[in-house]
């Protein structure tokens, strides 16, 4: 009987080990690369090369925002474009509310609820050669090169998950005497049936160049 029980825990924990490795392993698209130039825990301090982007601007709460945009660039790389070429997924979706400053009229103000979602485009296109968006709502972007503080961070992506994380960032940067600008950027990398613990979160902050 406890010979049973035992092969039953030992097959158990083997379905595991298999589930989540093909968590780890079977979903893995290109990354943007970058340069680590601090870490301290789970915070970093990271180099980024210039990036090529596709962009829409959402107005609506984070979490309604963050699906409407992906859709929208979704259909946009899955061939949904002049060319009609399919564009590779790359991770993480980036979302990051617009900023409020650049916001004047009484009709914006009204819905200041706005967000940027972004797709990383993969390495290689330029912004000449790259798929043009049929959707006239996506705009292409260059990123030039910059510095973020960065902290990583599994879990669902709820409000109080980021907002904790985000708090412990902000902390950080008070200590260390960083100058940022801009609003929190929250990089998602992960499909929704990746469980709770393996998942990659991360917001970033963008480090003021120093002159």
């Amino acid at each position: 009987m406890l010979t049973s029980k035992l092969f039953y825990l030992f097959f158990v924990l083997i379905l595991i080990a298999m589930l989540m490795l093909w968590q780890i392993f079977a979903y893995k698209v290109p990354e943007p690369n970058y340069v680590v130039i601090k870490t301290d825990g789970s915070i970093e301090i990271r180099k980024y090369p210039a990036l090529l982007i596709a962009q829409v601007e959402v107005a609506d709460d984070r979490y309604a925002a963050i699906n409407r945009g992906f859709r929208i660039l979704a259909d946009y790389i899955f061939g949904n474009n002049r060319e009609r070429n399919k564009i590779a997924m790359t991770a993480p979706v980036i979302q990051q509310g617009a900023d409020i400053s650049m916001i004047t009229t009484i009709a914006q103000q009204k819905k200041a609820n706005i967000w940027h979602i972004r797709f990383i485009m993969p390495s290689g296109y330029t912004i000449e050669d790259l798929p043009k968006p049929m959707n006239s709502a996506i705009a292409i972007l260059q990123i030039p090169e910059k510095k973020y503080v960065v902290i990583r961070f599994s879990g669902f992506n709820t409000q109080a998950n980021l907002n904790k994380n985000e708090n412990l960032l902000k902390n950080y940067i008070s200590k260390n005497k960083l100058a940022v600008i801009g609003q929190p950027i929250f990089a998602f990398y992960n499909p929704p049936w990746i469980l709770p613990f393996l998942r990659r979160n991360e917001i970033l902050f963008e480090l003021k160049m120093q002159n």
